[in-house]
């Protein structure tokens, strides 16, 4: 569970976070990752950094767990009628993600859950619709650009940085193909 964002915390709360078992307990060392590996898929702002001196400030909004990033599925496919579908993100609860590119047949949906270039925060949802298609095959891509931390990045206004999942998204042909031939019937 996430580390709170406003209030009272404690080193306890610290401690219980990042699921130190040791007896002794610093802050230098909690916020220079003695314990364990600092979770840089935290903004810059939602986790310590490496320098002092160390504050309990630091810590408000980090969240240790879960400890990857993602989008799924990675494809979608879709019939020439269209459709509708949906993209799983998993990500820190206080940190920000959105749709940055889609072709442009694809509709999103969900203003709640990750609308285009609409920014949102943790995990969530993005619906989508695909338009018929009355033409060719067709392919593209829906990029989710999710922004991160890093590595020493300066709390709380070091420049954060991103990474980006894809989910390739087909449709097939809609062209008809010709009725039959009109033939000439025999006397």
């Amino acid at each position: 569970m996430p580390i709170q964002t406003s209030g009272q915390i404690s080193m306890q709360d610290i401690r219980d976070e990042i699921d130190n078992d040791e007896d002794d307990f610093s802050l230098a060392d909690a916020a220079t990752g003695v314990y364990e590996t600092i979770n840089v898929s935290n903004l810059n702002a939602n986790k310590p950094d490496n320098s002092t001196p160390h504050a309990i400030s630091e810590w408000y909004s980090y969240q240790h767990s879960p400890t990857s990033v993602s989008t799924s599925p990675g494809f979608g496919s879709f019939s020439s009628s269209g459709g509708s579908g949906s993209i799983s993100v998993t990500h820190r609860t206080y940190s920000t993600w959105y749709v940055s590119s889609k072709p442009s047949w694809v509709t999103m949906s969900s203003a709640q859950s990750g609308s285009f270039n609409s920014p949102r925060s943790g995990s969530g949802t993005i619906s989508y619709s695909v338009q018929s298609n009355s033409s060719s095959s067709r392919s593209g891509t829906i990029v989710v650009r999710l922004n991160v931390g890093t590595t020493s990045g300066t709390h709380p206004s070091g420049s954060d940085s991103f990474t980006t999942r894809s989910t390739s998204i087909s449709q097939s042909s809609g062209e008809g193909g010709g009725g039959g031939g009109g033939g000439r019937g025999e006397p």
